[in-house]
C-alpha cells in the first residue's frame, strides 16, 4: 500500500507561508500575475480571462478562470493585476484584502 501524505501545495499556499506572491519574475507585459492555482490540472479548452471589480469602479484587475480535468466547478487560476493601476505591494495589499473570494469555487453548477 502506498502512504498519500504529501498535500499538494497551491502556489497562493506559498505565499501564506511566507514565500513570495509573484515567484516567476512578477512583472509580464505591464501585467503582474499571482498564481492562485498550479493551472497543468486545468482543461484548456475551459479557460478563458474575465474582467474583475471587488468594488464599483476599480480597474486594472482580471482573473483567469476554467475547470479542473473532469471538474464542474470554475476556480481561479490567476489574478492578473495591470501595472498602471497597481504595483507589487499594492496588488498585494489586494489580496489580502480579496483571497478568500478566490481560493473557493467561483460557481456552482448544481441544480
Amino acid at each position: 500500500s502506498t502512504s498519500n501524505s504529501f498535500k499538494k501545495v497551491e502556489p497562493y499556499e506559498k505565499y501564506e507561508q511566507g514565500g513570495s506572491l509573484f515567484d516567476r519574475g512578477p512583472q509580464v507585459n505591464d501585467f503582474l500575475r499571482l498564481r492562485v492555482r498550479d493551472a497543468r490540472g486545468f482543461s484548456p479548452d475551459t479557460v478563458y480571462k474575465i474582467p474583475y471589480q471587488a468594488k464599483a469602479g476599480e480597474k486594472g484587475v482580471s482573473l483567469l478562470v476554467g475547470k479542473m480535468v473532469g471538474g464542474d466547478d470554475e476556480l481561479v487560476i490567476t489574478v492578473i493585476f495591470d501595472t498602471s493601476h497597481f504595483d507589487v505591494s499594492s496588488a498585494a495589499l489586494w489580496w489580502d484584502a480579496h483571497k478568500e473570494l478566490f481560493i473557493t469555487v467561483i460557481s456552482d453548477d448544481t441544480q
